[in-house]
């Protein structure tokens, strides 16, 4: 039986390195008491083998639950405001990286608050034109944004 059984564990590396660092301190109370009987030693050690495997998957199970739980109480989504500073930032970026009438007219609808007629007369376009510029932006702004999904 044990010529079989280490045999099948010497065959794999690994799993005789587990087996040992598992069952060294167990055969040596079984070989001391195979001189009692042979099969009572070879029924213990199968019950002990059985045992220590069930109870090393059981300790397995148990640290992957507290892994898990740590990481549930550890995991902090982004904040709102974070998340918004981020977005205003990068809006930031793309209007600064815009060409010049495109840039002026988007600054002054949004940010100084006048109409688009108002910004047409001053460049000597139409209000489409106005409108334009600013579809130009919002398209660039919502292909920024719709990439990051």
């Amino acid at each position: 039986f044990f010529e079989r059984l280490w045999a099948f564990f010497s065959k794999n590396e690994r799993i005789c390195s587990v087996f040992y660092a598992l069952f060294k301190p167990i055969l040596a109370i079984i070989v001391g008491g195979l001189c009692r009987s042979k099969w009572v030693g070879m029924l213990r050690f199968r019950q002990l083998v059985r045992n220590k495997c069930l109870d090393y998957i059981k300790h397995k199970k148990v640290e992957q639950q507290y892994a898990e739980l740590y990481e549930l109480i550890t995991y902090e989504e982004p904040d709102e405001y974070e998340l918004y500073e981020q977005q205003i930032s990068q809006i930031e970026k793309i209007i600064s990286d815009l060409d010049e009438p495109t840039k002026s007219i988007f600054t002054k609808c949004y940010f100084l608050n006048k109409k688009y007629a108002e910004v047409a007369e001053e460049y000597n376009i139409s209000t489409n034109g106005v409108k334009k510029h600013i579809m130009k932006l919002l398209r660039l702004i919502r292909g920024k944004f719709e990439t990051k999904k």
